[in-house]
C-alpha cells in the first residue's frame, strides 16, 4: 500500500517533513503521529532490522519509520546499550513521566475549582471557597525546571 501511495505522489519536491507525511498516509484526521521520522542512522537501521517500513527521501536529511505506535516513540536507541533492568526502569520513568505530565495539571485545575468543605450553616455565597491558586513565581519556576529536562531528553531520542 506504501508503495502505491509512493507511485502516486507527482511533484516536483517536498519541503517540509509534514508534507511527507500527509502524501504517503493520506489526510487522516488524528492527533498521533502515524510516521515516525529520526536523523539517526542507527536508529532507523535498527527499525528496518525489527521489521518497520523505512522511506528515505532525496534532499531531505530524515528518515521515515512506519508503523508507529506510542512503544515506539518512547523507546530510545540508549534502551538497547544498557542492561535489561536499568533500561526498563528508565522506560517505567518515561511512561510515569508522560502519565504526570497528562494528568497532573487537570489533577490541579480539579483542586482549585472543587469547594474547600461544604457547611450547611454558611450561606450559598460563601459555600465555594476556592483553595488559592499557585503564586505566578512559583508556576514560573516550575516550567522553568520542568522544561530542561525534556528538552535534553529530546536532543538525545532525536
Amino acid at each position: 500500500q506504501m508503495q502505491q501511495r509512493l507511485a502516486s505522489i507527482d511533484i516536483d519536491g517536498l519541503l517540509s517533513p509534514s508534507s511527507v507525511e500527509e502524501y504517503v498516509t493520506g489526510s487522516r484526521v488524528t492527533t498521533f503521529p502515524l510516521l515516525q521520522y529520526t536523523e539517526r542512522p542507527d536508529r532507523f537501521c535498527q527499525a528496518l532490522l525489527d521489521g518497520r517500513i523505512g522511506l528515505l527521501v532525496d534532499g531531505l536529511p530524515l528518515g521515515y519509520l512506519a508503523p508507529v505506535n506510542i512503544g515506539y516513540l518512547m523507546e530510545s536507541m540508549e534502551d538497547r546499550s544498557r542492561d535489561f533492568i536499568s533500561a526498563s526502569c528508565v522506560r517505567i520513568l518515561r511512561y510515569g513521566a508522560l502519565l504526570t505530565s497528562l494528568l497532573l495539571p487537570a489533577i490541579y485545575i480539579a483542586l482549585v475549582n472543587s469547594p474547600a468543605s461544604i457547611n450547611i450553616e454558611k450561606s450559598p455565597d460563601e459555600m465555594y471557597v476556592q483553595f488559592p491558586l499557585l503564586p505566578l513565581n512559583i508556576g514560573q519556576n516550575l516550567t522553568k525546571f520542568s522544561h530542561h529536562p525534556f528538552t535534553n531528553a529530546n536532543k538525545r531520542l532525536f
